[in-house]
């Protein structure tokens, strides 16, 4: 039987790398800044990147209106800031909007330099559109500063199509980042129900991508330790939200599902949750997590006896009752939050 795995992405983790950004930007004429509007300045961390970027006479722009739930208008609009501007470069420092945001931008730049006058990005988006990226864009970095989505190893970009109200993926291999910085130490500030919603979307990436029917032995040994520190270490970081080697653990769990999603795929959770969380405005994870339990029961009857048992052993044996508990132990009674 043959397997594939694929990651065309340059990988930087560790405590404290955020500030190797520098050196890995300083090739660039100029770079754009797409961030969130809070956090990140709150901290003293944007600051500091600036100051480099300063003493390093590199050019740099920042937009950072970015939604929780971005759409295709922002895409539209932040394209025609780097082109006018001529940015060579698209750094992504926030969450999972912002990174889809931003990889979007630097991935079309290509086809809208080409096709200005009949340029929308909603031609790209998976069912509503019909056209898929054939020039390549610029280079993309992202840098995450919630753990979860693994958006920054991912070759999708999920929008709302305001002219549909429907939420839609971009996807192609020109929207893989050249490089993820991944801080650990950049999420100490998101709250604890933010990081139990986030931490539940890597554990759904990383079970489904498990299950899946394209799942490899080269992803299921990330899969099988990603579940590991999330059991392990995503109650202690709601516990203690300073602890940062549990920090450290779920953003090594959120990467390894982010290469889930590109190699092994997912499963009908998400399939489910993506349509119910618009729909009933439930955060994503949260949306997939309340199905996992169902899926995985109805689901397994076709895994292999192997995977079946790890699973087992990694949930206490009653896997549906085990995930139900731990949802409760993270603060996330998912009955009260429908």
């Amino acid at each position: 039987m043959m397997h594939k795995f694929f990651l065309p992405v340059k990988i930087v983790f560790g405590r404290k790398t955020i500030f190797s950004l520098i050196e890995e930007v300083q090739c660039f004429k100029k770079i754009l800044i797409v961030c969130g509007t809070k956090s990140l300045k709150e901290s003293g961390v944007l600051d500091k990147i600036l100051g480099q970027l300063q003493h390093r006479a590199i050019e740099y722009l920042i937009y950072d209106n970015i939604s929780q739930e971005p759409d295709t208008m922002v895409v539209n609009e932040v394209l025609k800031l780097v082109a006018e501007e001529e940015c060579d470069c698209v750094v992504g420092i926030g969450g999972g909007s912002v990174i889809d945001v931003a990889k979007a931008v630097a991935g079309l730049y290509g086809e809208y330099q080409q096709n200005k006058n009949t340029f929308s990005v909603e031609d790209y988006l998976e069912v509503d559109g019909t056209k898929s990226i054939e020039v390549e864009g610029i280079p993309f970095v992202a840098v995450p500063t919630v753990a979860g989505t693994g958006a920054e190893v991912t070759m999708n970009s999920v929008l709302i199509n305001p002219k549909t109200g429907n939420k839609r993926s971009i996807r192609s291999p020109h929207l893989f980042a050249k490089l993820a910085i991944i801080d650990p130490q950049l999420t100490l500030t998101v709250p604890p129900r933010q990081t139990a919603i986030s931490g539940i979307d890597a554990l759904c990436h990383l079970v489904e991508g498990y299950i899946s029917k394209k799942s490899n032995p080269i992803c299921d040994t990330f899969a099988v330790e990603g579940i590991k520190y999330i059991v392990e270490y995503l109650p202690a970081v709601i516990k203690n939200p300073d602890n940062i080697l549990a920090r450290e653990k779920i953003s090594l769990a959120s990467l390894y599902g982010g290469i889930m999603i590109v190699n092994s795929g997912l499963t009908l959770a998400h399939g489910i949750g993506s349509v119910i969380g618009p729909r009933f405005n439930l955060p994503h994870g949260l949306a997939c997590a309340l199905f996992l339990p169902e899926v995985l029961e109805i689901n397994l009857s076709f895994v292999a006896l192997e995977k079946r048992e790890t699973l087992k052993r990694l949930f206490n044996n009653n896997i549906a009752l085990f995930l139900k508990n731990f949802y409760i132990a993270i603060g996330l009674n998912l009955q009260l939050d429908i």
